[in-house]
């Protein structure tokens, strides 16, 4: 009889023993569930639009410095647009990941400013005026807006959002033609 026992006993921890196993395995479906629900998509979303706040940063100051090389305005322009074109495709690019929209240059604004040398405060400067080399200097600053639309957010959770970026004018007395 007590040897009976004794193998009851053996065979009972090794029942409890495969049933802790067996539990183990059967949290993990549920864990693994509530770990992609509260952590992965989030962070994946989280991460797609920050893709995008990055893509509009790349965009605009790829577009500026490409316009300050720019002869004249209108050739400065085009730059801007080339540079858009390029980064910012109808299909696919690098914005295609964070739902970028609209593509190319639309939503893409250049501004001339003037910057008095003495004061150093910036005016927008109107293409009828005299360009003035000896007391100011000038700037492109391409404004970059666009709508952002990360992965797993609804449409009308989704904002607009713009960047500005700088460049010098290389060839200042080129504005005027």
């Amino acid at each position: 009889m007590g040897l009976r026992l004794m193998k009851m006993s053996a065979y009972a921890k090794r029942r409890h023993q495969r049933s802790a196993s067996g539990q183990e395995i059967a949290e993990f479906g549920p864990a693994l569930f509530i770990f992609f629900i509260i952590v992965f998509f989030p962070l994946l979303t989280f991460f797609t639009f920050l893709w995008g706040v990055g893509t509009c940063a790349v965009v605009a100051q790829v577009a500026a410095r490409d316009a300050g090389t720019g002869s004249t305005l209108a050739q400065a322009r085009a730059n801007m647009t080339e540079a858009c074109d390029l980064l910012l495709p109808a299909q696919g690019g690098i914005g295609s990941l964070s739902g970028i929209s609209p593509p190319g240059d639309s939503g893409v604004t250049l501004t001339v400013l003037e910057v008095p040398i003495q004061s150093g405060d910036p005016r927008v400067w109107n293409p009828g005026d005299p360009v003035d080399t000896t007391n100011n200097f000038y700037e492109f600053e391409v404004a970059v807006t666009k709508l952002i639309s990360p992965l797993f957010v609804p449409q009308q959770f989704t904002r607009n959002f713009t960047y500005a970026a700088r460049a010098h004018v290389e060839h200042p007395n080129g504005l005027n033609n």
